[in-house]
């Protein structure tokens, strides 16, 4: 199977198999519930080095240098790889990353304010501006999290769509989206970026990486 026809995939189980999905889906939800974004991401590079998937690596690759993660960090995710991969997989995967041409030290990143977000409900979302990138900010299980705020299908506002159990919905086509890493949730294909959130003494701040 190719990783155009996983999506379709994906789709076809969650009708025939409904529960089994359900079930599998929030498995992996919780089992990385407690874990940092930046994490996250790198443990997608790692499965996506023994899977050798270069889509998903230029995905999870972005997405974990977006979270603060070096490239160090991802050539070490790689190299993690290789008891399962193997020697080939592992150096396929770093071909990808040196195509990619990203720089070579830390992704530069800065933690601006987010005036107003701190007082935020549960499942209430508002747009911010901050780096020079419009974010959607959520509340969820009593924390913040921050998507891009631009839907990556017709680039609907993801502040303006609705939030309940941990998905964001785009108000344009319900293009659903998990607010813990951007995934896709549901109906629609591919992610949202995502940011590191922090709240304390009362104020919040987002990580923002250098364009």
């Amino acid at each position: 199977m190719s990783p155009s026809d996983e999506p379709r995939g994906r789709q076809y189980l969650e009708k025939v198999r409904p529960e089994a999905m359900t079930h599998l889906l929030a498995f992996f939800r919780e089992s990385a519930k407690h874990l940092e974004p930046k994490t996250r991401f790198l443990i997608s590079v790692v499965t996506k080095t023994i899977n050798y998937s270069p889509r998903g690596l230029r995905q999870y690759i972005k997405r974990s240098m977006e979270a603060g993660a070096s490239r160090d960090e991802v050539i070490d995710a790689m190299l993690c790889a290789y008891p399962c991969a193997g020697l080939t997989k592992v150096c396929d995967a770093v071909t990808v990353l040196l195509e990619m041409n990203l720089p070579e030290g830390a992704a530069a990143a800065e933690w601006h304010a987010l005036e107003g977000a701190a007082s935020l409900a549960e499942s209430q979302v508002r747009a911010f501006t901050a780096g020079g990138r419009k974010i959607a900010v959520v509340r969820h299980e009593g924390r913040l999290w921050a998507l891009e705020d631009t839907c990556p299908h017709r680039g609907g506002s993801l502040s303006e769509g609705s939030a309940a159990g941990g998905v964001l919905t785009c108000p344009l086509h319900g293009w659903n989206f998990n607010v813990k890493d951007g995934s896709g949730a549901g109906v629609g294909r591919g992610g949202a970026a995502c940011f590191e959130v922090r709240e304390r003494e009362g104020r919040a701040e987002v990580r923002i990486p250098a364009k």
